[in-house]
């Protein structure tokens, strides 16, 4: 599989790798993402973890990687899933989503809302874009909606077409990512921009000129069965488990 665009850039703005509940390595990913897919940006997107972008991002610029990394997290709100990019510091979790938008802004990063609607994920719903949009606040109001998304939790979206159009008409723009937790379905969602690099891609999402894109489900690579049980378990289990292990070890180092 490769999406390949002669004028327009390709971005996969939502991946996963093993430092959340991901099962690729970042090396295997960012490999993956460069020889395989041809991809001009990718967004490590890991759950409350900023530091596996950040590092993702100096390796790829070891190995000499044409695909720009950019850093980001999948920040827990107390309203649902809220991606962040364009950011070099974590913002914190459980926090309200207009209040953790505000946070991503003031680091100059870009908001985007994934698989919305869904209810096979903790995820934003139409009520709470609403009721941001009534405060009237531009600060507190998401870049944009992954208004394409290969996995079941992203298919909701797809149902709400005149939302999305509503949406876009208020200048959200509408991206699309693959929200990939196994190396070979990187790039399964995309989101094509004018441009090649990161700087444009920001700027392309900032005026709403973006297109979204999704594989063909026949064109898609198969997932084994022992990738999706180890994915399961690190989704259920462990990557919770890492998370209230970090939060203990934050409490003991405050008092």
């Amino acid at each position: 599989m490769k999406v390949q665009s002669n004028e327009l850039g390709v971005a996969d703005l939502h991946t996963h790798s093993r430092a959340s509940d991901g099962i690729g390595t970042l090396d295997t990913m960012l490999e993956y993402a460069e020889q395989i897919v041809h991809l001009d940006v990718m967004c490590i997107t890991d759950h409350d973890n900023l530091s596996s972008s950040l590092y993702a991002r100096d390796l790829s610029s070891k190995k000499g990687y044409k695909c720009d990394i950019v850093p980001g997290m999948e920040i827990t709100t107390l309203n649902g899933h809220l991606i962040a990019i364009f950011i070099e510091e974590p913002v914190k979790s459980m926090r309200s989503l207009q209040s953790t938008i505000e946070a991503v802004h003031k680091l100059d990063g870009i908001c985007i809302i994934p698989h919305p609607y869904s209810r096979l994920t903790y995820s934003v719903g139409e009520s709470d874009l609403q009721r941001l949009y009534k405060q009237g606040i531009k600060e507190a109001m998401p870049d944009a909606i992954e208004s394409r998304n290969p996995t079941p939790a992203g298919q909701a979206v797809r149902k709400h077409p005149k939302r999305l159009l509503s949406w876009g008409n208020k200048g959200i723009a509408e991206v699309g990512g693959s929200d990939a937790h196994f190396v070979q379905t990187i790039g399964e969602a995309f989101t094509l921009f004018q441009g090649k690099t990161a700087v444009e891609l920001k700027k392309a999402i900032q005026s709403s000129h973006t297109i979204p894109g999704l594989i063909p489900l026949k064109e898609r690579n198969p997932i084994r069965k022992k990738e999706l049980l180890e994915q399961t378990f690190r989704a259920l289990f462990l990557h919770p488990s890492k998370l209230m292990t970090r939060k203990f070890q934050r409490m003991l180092k405050n008092q």
